[in-house]
């Protein structure tokens, strides 16, 4: 029985009719919930349906209930998980976790009392979105991405640090004689150099000197070139495991899923 309901659980026989059945009928739901949220924000939606979307909250919260239960009493029976501590190995991992911050904003809002506090933590069910069938695989993917790139992005953040250190100390030193209440040191200086490579600088601190005037632009453009560093080292890597993937399929059998021996292998 374990066996059978993990394997419901993960669409794991893509034969199956009641997998494909519940995968679906979870991937509306969730789809649902995230629209919901989006809806009990506004206040006449909220006003008008407030008592629809309470009740289908209700029923959506049981369902994601039972069906978390269901995960954890089952999943002894994945290789993963078997043994003496299996099933805290699968409380503690990152798609248990996932699931348990699916539906624990319905309980955090019980204690919320500040309406406003309360709208904020029904926001979050839109994490729900997180649990649609295939976002392992997509999770997988950023993962092994970004294993794969991390010396090269750590290297893209200490350069980032480093700019804005330089930029912070070379604004300062330009605009603190003319505007020194707006730039009063540098880690104030800072935070228009942050401001500005991340291209969210505040109006109200503008270099007037042409010194200031000529760092803010180089600055700005330095910005750009970092931003579109690191996203090209990502995308690099995505391409990578794509033309991986692709290639480990090819040496599989498509339909038993065994790797395929070649004669002279």
């Amino acid at each position: 029985m374990q066996a059978h309901i993990w394997t419901i659980l993960e669409s794991l026989d893509k034969k199956s009719r009641t997998a494909r059945c519940y995968g679906l009928f979870m991937s509306a739901l969730i789809l649902l919930n995230a629209a919901a949220a989006v809806a009990g924000t506004n206040g006449r939606l909220e006003l008008r349906y407030g008592q629809i979307l309470l009740w289908f909250e209700y029923v959506s919260v049981f369902v994601f209930c039972v069906e978390y239960l269901l995960r954890a009493w089952s999943c002894t029976a994945d290789t993963r998980y078997c043994g003496r501590f299996g099933r805290i190995r699968y409380l503690v991992s990152a798609l248990a976790v996932i699931d348990l911050l699916a539906i624990a904003p319905f309980f955090l809002s019980f204690a919320a009392f500040d309406l406003r506090t309360l709208r904020l933590v029904r926001l979050v069910r839109i994490g729900r979105l997180v649990r649609l069938r295939g976002y392992r695989t997509a999770l997988d993917a950023i993962r092994t991405v970004i294993l794969a790139q991390r010396q090269e992005l750590i290297l893209c953040v200490v350069l980032f640090l480093m700019l804005t250190l330089i930029s912070g100390s070379a604004i300062y030193y330009c605009e603190n004689p003319v505007q020194p209440e707006k730039f009063p040191d540098v880690p104030s200086s800072l935070s228009w150099a942050i401001g500005t490579l991340t291209a969210s600088a505040s109006a109200d601190a503008q270099p007037v000197t042409p010194a200031g005037r000529a760092c803010g632009w180089i600055i700005s453009i330095l910005g750009i070139l970092m931003f579109a560093l690191p996203t090209g080292i990502v995308s690099a890597g995505f391409m990578d495991y794509a033309k991986n993937s692709r290639t480990a399929e090819e040496r599989h059998c498509p339909h038993c899923g065994k790797p395929i021996v070649h004669e002279g292998d």
